[in-house]
């Protein structure tokens, strides 16, 4: 299966799956609170740890500022390193221009539409049914309570920007991988090698020797 595709692309998708694996590894969302704008409780959102703060243990009014756990799953996000790193020998190793085993580019190109999926499930997913019930605005609100002299800070951090910024630049090789191979599925069933692949398989050979004999043998 022979396809053009500018190096670039490739470049791009890769770059994208870096920004994917670092958001593992940075915090998602920031929850702080300011008295007379002096910071008494934050609070930061990682995937795998929760709820961390870089106040020490033990301050009340810290503590008592924590947001619940959001219990993602933890066996999602490492579904998600399991995809990115089948995604990412996809691209290196079973490429389009050099294969021709199209039932496993079949199911390369599909690889790449779970990553899609995982990643629009952090996307979308992730603020819709854990943020928004857990009263954590999205993307940011300030909330200025004048009774108390208390500011209420809620914002995405760093993970959810570069999550986006990573859909966006694995999206084009991946719609790309996988419509490829659908276009080639789709010419491969045509009628015409159906029919053909048919006759194939069925025809018997036929053995004129022994006809000729038969003849003979009647005469």
């Amino acid at each position: 299966m022979k396809v053009s595709l500018p190096i670039c692309f490739k470049i791009v998708f890769l770059a994208g799956i870096t920004l994917l694996f670092v958001t593992l590894f940075v915090d998602w969302y920031t929850f702080q609170v300011f008295d007379d704008d002096i910071l008494v409780a934050s609070w930061d959102y990682n995937l795998f740890f929760e709820w961390t703060t870089e106040f020490p243990s033990g301050i009340i009014v810290n503590e008592s500022y924590r947001p619940g756990n959001l219990n993602l799953p933890l066996a999602l996000h490492f579904l998600f390193v399991g995809v990115t790193i089948f995604t990412v020998y996809t691209v290196l190793l079973k490429d389009l221009e050099h294969s021709e085993n199209l039932i496993a580019l079949k199911s390369y190109s599909l690889g790449f539409l779970f990553l899609l999926a995982l990643v629009l499930f952090y996307i979308v997913i992730f603020p819709v049914a854990y943020l928004f019930p857990n009263n954590l605005y999205f993307p940011s609100l300030v909330d200025n309570n004048i009774d108390l002299a208390m500011k209420l800070s809620n914002s995405i951090s760093y993970g959810y920007v570069l999550q986006l910024v990573g859909f966006l630049l694995i999206f084009p090789y991946s719609l790309h991988y996988y419509l490829t191979i659908s276009n080639f599925e789709k010419q491969e069933n045509t009628d015409e090698k159906r029919i053909a692949s048919y006759i194939e398989n069925v025809q018997e050979t036929i053995d004129l020797d022994k006809y000729i004999a038969e003849e003979e043998s009647l005469s």
